[in-house]
């Protein structure tokens, strides 16, 4: 299952959770009471549940992170889990549990638009080192430029050529993000 899908599991599964818990959260319990839900007795299960899935919507942003760095979605993501764990393990607080809920929703909701916009984005680049001419493929960030890199293989730190953002435009097979969604890029220079 990739990481993306994770997340949408997690957070969709935790407000269906929610929503099938009527004896926590009175807004979840007047839409799960209008869709006929009577769950009374397995309120202990969902709320672990909420937990479970929360965690899983957690680990899905940040599998994420490592390809896509974006902090935002792992913060609101990691807060509204700590969130949810204090209110179901150790102090019940009703408006913390609907932060954590809402949160795993926004921060999922925030990473399936981003990917959206960055579909037709190519991440991969096979960079060769003008010195050794050593090939390797990289992952290309798609919130900031390289304007360092190390070869692998002779360990020389090279730089792009001036009038270049980034080092994947210089020595990539494939221009930067920034260069291929047509926005600006770094200082160039």
């Amino acid at each position: 299952m990739r990481n993306f899908k994770l997340e949408k599991l997690g957070a969709f599964g935790a407000i269906i959770a929610a929503i099938l818990t009527p004896c926590c959260l009175p807004l979840f319990a007047s839409i799960g009471g209008l869709l006929g839900f009577k769950l009374w007795k397995y309120g202990r299960y969902l709320t672990i549940a909420i937990q479970i899935l929360s965690a899983i919507s957690t680990l899905g942003i940040l599998l994420n992170y490592k390809n896509n760095r974006r902090f935002i979605p792992v913060l609101i993501s990691v807060s509204s889990l700590l969130a949810i764990l204090y209110t179901f393990q150790i102090s019940y607080n009703e408006y913390l549990a609907y932060f954590g809920i809402f949160g795993q929703l926004i921060a999922a909701m925030w990473e399936t638009i981003l990917k959206l916009f960055n579909a037709n984005i190519i991440k991969k680049s096979k960079i060769t080192c003008p010195n050794c001419k050593f090939r390797k493929y990289e992952i290309m960030p798609t919130n900031a430029c390289v304007y360092f890199y190390e070869c692998s293989k002779c360990k020389s730190i090279i730089k792009p050529i001036y009038g270049d953002c980034c080092v994947f435009c210089s020595y990539g097979t494939v221009k930067c993000p920034s260069i291929q969604s047509g926005t600006d890029c770094c200082a160039i220079g």
